[in-house]
């Protein structure tokens, strides 16, 4: 499978956006090269449905009539390239006071190689990896675990991706639900590969 270009930067800004080498290193340093470099595709909403009502929350695999299949944390790292292995993602405060987030912003301050970076990587943790249902704001809960870039590389955002994506995936098969978040782009992506026939043609 041949990895996407980086027309997700045209989608968010409207414009393509050429990445310096000094802050694409930071990305890189942080662990989110790879998600940045597979790029936006557009979703095929139909095969996100499918997989969802096939989807059995007891085993978390998805019934197809091929077999049972699931996406594990070796997809997720050959995917996109996040590192399975590192301290968990634990303890994300959900509220900041002022004062807070004030220190959190002016800590990013630092350069502007790395004020870029963690933009950029605020914005795939908060939209892309672990989303939630407000896709009007990007959550600055994830400030703290990018404070020292070469620690956020050390954090397994491989199981919180995969711990999100199997929730959202959980909460969409519940008969009242309207929408679904989460890495749904991982999914579809590791949906092409497990089922070739409906990957994209190049």
């Amino acid at each position: 499978m041949v990895r996407g270009d980086l027309t997700f930067w045209v989608e968010v800004f409207g414009k393509a956006i050429e990445f310096d080498e000094r802050v694409t290193k930071y990305v890189d340093l942080a662990g989110f090269g790879g998600i940045l470099r597979c790029g936006y595709r557009k979703f095929n909403h139909a095969l996100i449905e499918a997989l969802i009502e096939r989807w059995r929350p007891e085993t978390n695999t998805s019934h197809l009539p091929f077999g049972e299949v699931t996406m594990t944390l070796q997809d997720v790292n050959v995917l996109w390239g996040l590192p399975i292995e590192g301290d968990a993602l634990l303890g994300i405060k959900t509220s900041y006071d002022v004062k807070e987030r004030k220190h959190l912003v002016k800590t990013f301050l630092d350069s502007e190689c790395q004020q870029r970076a963690c933009c950029i990587c605020l914005i795939l943790a908060s939209k892309t990896l672990l989303s939630d249902k407000n896709n009007a704001n990007v959550s600055l809960h994830f400030l703290r675990h990018l404070e020292d870039m070469t620690k956020s590389g050390g954090l397994s955002w491989d199981s919180s991706t995969i711990a999100c994506l199997y929730r959202e995936l959980t909460r969409g098969t519940h008969p009242n639900a309207e929408t679904v978040s989460g890495p749904m782009s991982l999914l579809q992506i590791w949906a092409w590969t497990q089922i070739i026939p409906l990957a994209p043609t190049v």
